[in-house]
């Protein structure tokens, strides 16, 4: 993974430990708290922005998928996610992308800015909002493909 992660100080070196950001993983814990409170990823980023809340590389604007990566990574709570990619061909050492059924994680020693529960949690919440998202999408299309069938056929 990359050495820059919102929270923490650069560690100058794979040797050192991790230390705590103190602004960034307020940050971080800003995040959490918001999507647990149920707002969207979208009004995440408005709120960052509105704030003036700097991301991982200094800048000021948000991207939705930033803020889904970072409730993505379980690095917050301690872990590590490993299992993630898989090598088929040895001599070529072509990755293939792994489910994330497969994926699992490893605890690691690193100050944490949120318990492995919230963690847990933020996943549980992004997995029903994906799958209400998916069912929104096939309506979508459903409707979009009755109304081309009921104007062309």
């Amino acid at each position: 993974g990359s050495e820059n992660i919102l929270g923490y100080n650069p560690r100058g070196g794979r040797s050192k430990p991790y230390t705590i950001n103190e602004e960034q993983a307020e940050t971080v814990i800003l995040i959490k708290e918001m999507y647990l409170a149920g707002k969207s990823l979208t009004d995440i980023k408005l709120e960052l922005e509105r704030l003036g809340r700097k991301t991982a590389t200094g800048g000021k604007l948000w991207y939705v998928s930033s803020i889904s990566r970072i409730l993505d990574n379980p690095f917050y709570a301690g872990y590590q996610r490993l299992g993630q990619e898989k090598i088929n061909d040895f001599l070529e050492q072509k990755r293939e992308k792994q489910p994330k059924d497969s994926v699992y994680l490893k605890k690691v020693d690193v100050p944490t800015l949120y318990s492995i529960e919230d963690y847990r949690k933020i996943q549980s919440m992004k997995k029903q909002s994906d799958t209400y998202l998916d069912i929104q999408n096939h309506m979508r299309m459903w409707f979009q493909y009755g109304r081309i069938c009921m104007e062309s056929c």
